[in-house]
């Protein structure tokens, strides 16, 4: 993507510089090494073997897709997780990881599937009523997305496999030696504990990763660990800056929408407009803040343009009404 929404993607996500050039395969082969421990280190919170099981989940507020923004802040590519509860007290997680900072790139997805038990219910001051709850994951699995990662998972033979393919999915459940740190290498099944709230279209996790019952958190993350895929639900935008705008003289685009949904779109590599999203939350007088608090937006208007700044000691940007809608966009697969 050009310049400016590498500025907007590093001002949310904290990135850092890219890798130094290298040749294409050794830059792919070693931003594998390095994505790994990333990667599999949020499929799971931890935990050991267990055997807690599903419960009925029919009238839980859990139950649904939750997802996360583009997460690039390991400063040399990019994840995104998604997991879905269902009424049967089941769940899939699937983390995807990128070659890129913005999540156009694919390189795997590793899934998690398992059971979820949901139990206790208290309130906790200040926040409102929280649940225990309980997961126990069961399958672990890689599918490779790219070429790269294809040459790379067979060169390694990585679980013992030398057949790797793109888009085909192993299941390395039982593999002693998957890639990534000594958590992620654990056997199958494996049990976490914690408690969780919903508000307002966020999840929020307790603040600590406990592997037993009795160490369970009994205080919550002041950050969601994910939002509905649907959109959280914000505060709206003033009417007149709904709708799409474009940074001059760029194919750098932001649209506003409701429910506090921004997305930022810019155009790839590979010449498809790829996006990221937030869900921004009115603290007044046209501040803003996202719901993981990185840091606060303005977002203004003067002479018909869109005023958008963000950070601390912040430059305003100015976008023009762009004269084409976004479904003429060709936005990346």
């Amino acid at each position: 993507m050009k310049m400016f929404l590498k500025l907007i993607l590093a001002q949310v996500y904290g990135m850092s510089s890219r890798f130094p050039d290298l040749p294409r395969l050794l830059n792919r082969a070693w931003r594998i090494v390095v994505l790994f421990p990333f990667l599999m280190a949020s499929c799971s919170s931890g935990g050991g073997s267990s055997d807690t099981g599903s419960s009925d989940l029919a009238n839980s507020p859990i139950v649904g897709s939750w997802i996360t923004p583009c997460d690039s802040s390991s400063g040399s590519l990019s994840l995104t997780t998604a997991i879905e509860f269902l009424t049967n007290g089941k769940f899939t997680k699937t983390v995807s990881g990128y070659f890129d900072l913005t999540c156009s790139i694919a390189a795997f997805d590793t899934k998690t599937t398992g059971t979820v038990e949901e139990s206790f219910s208290y309130v906790l001051p200040d926040r409102g009523t929280v649940s225990n709850i309980n997961f126990v994951t069961k399958t672990y699995s890689i599918i490779p997305r790219s070429d790269d990662s294809v040459l790379f998972f067979n060169t390694q033979a990585t679980c013992e496999i030398s057949d790797w393919e793109v888009g085909v999915d192993y299941d390395i459940s039982s593999c002693s030696n998957r890639p990534g740190d000594d958590v992620s290498r654990r056997p199958t099944p494996y049990a976490d504990y914690s408690i969780y709230l919903v508000e307002r279209g966020q999840l929020f996790y307790g603040n600590e990763i406990s592997f037993t019952a009795e160490n369970r958190p009994t205080t919550l993350s002041t950050r969601p660990a994910y939002i509905r895929s649907s959109g959280v639900v914000g505060d709206e935008f003033p009417l007149e800056l709904k709708g799409l705008w474009i940074f001059p003289e760029s194919d750098q685009y932001v649209e506003l929408s409701g429910q506090g949904l921004i997305r930022f779109y810019g155009r790839t590599e590979q010449g498809c407009f790829g996006f990221n999203f937030l869900t921004l939350f009115s603290d007044g007088g046209g501040q803003y803040h996202d719901p993981f608090r990185i840091f606060t937006y303005i977002i203004g208007e003067s002479e018909g343009n869109l005023l958008l700044s963000f950070g601390t000691n912040p430059e305003v940007f100015t976008y023009m009404p762009s004269t084409i809608s976004v479904e003429q966009l060709d936005l990346c697969a």
